[in-house]
């Protein structure tokens, strides 16, 4: 069931979506944080207002909206971290976020997690001293890293890193 978007509704769910991992194979940047999709059915996927926007990962922005991001965050003002920048830009007056902001859950695009030491990862959040054994992109289900050789070959087989368990 798709949910219509309407003027009131805070939020799109899309369901069957076969790119999407089963909940329990999803990851959140806090580990500890329950993802809102556990209350919907398997493989669903949800367009929302936007709360914590942080990373610099990945935007759909229309070409007004890069406008205001440019006039707003490159012309007046270059104090901090770019994503930090843009969450403050993106608060309404009264602390809200804007409605137009909105994001995917779970995302469509990630960072991939190759096999070495964790602290390749990132300078700002990795454990050290843990090695991983495995590649893998979170919450990605055919990932793109992962898959490259086969979709450069034509090969549509591809390799599902987190596959349904029954």
């Amino acid at each position: 069931m798709d949910l219509p978007p309407d003027a009131n509704a805070t939020m799109v769910l899309h369901e069957n979506d076969e790119t999407v991992p089963q909940i329990q194979h999803q990851q959140s940047w806090d580990v500890n944080t329950v993802s809102p999709l556990h209350a919907y059915p398997q493989h669903s996927r949800m367009v929302a207002k936007q709360q914590q926007r942080t990373c610099s990962l990945a935007y759909a922005v229309s070409p007004r909206g890069v406008q205001k991001i440019l006039l707003a965050l490159g012309l007046r003002r270059l104090d901090m971290a770019f994503d930090m920048m843009l969450r403050e830009w993106c608060q309404q007056d009264d602390g809200d976020t804007r409605p137009e902001w909105c994001g995917v859950r779970p995302q469509l695009f990630d960072h991939h997690r190759r096999t070495g030491p964790n602290e390749i990862d990132s300078d700002i959040s990795a454990p050290n001293g843990q090695y991983r054994n495995h590649p893998y992109t979170p919450n990605i289900r055919w990932s793109v890293r992962m898959n490259m050789r086969k979709l450069l070959s034509n090969d549509d087989q591809y390799d599902d890193q987190w596959p349904d368990i029954r």
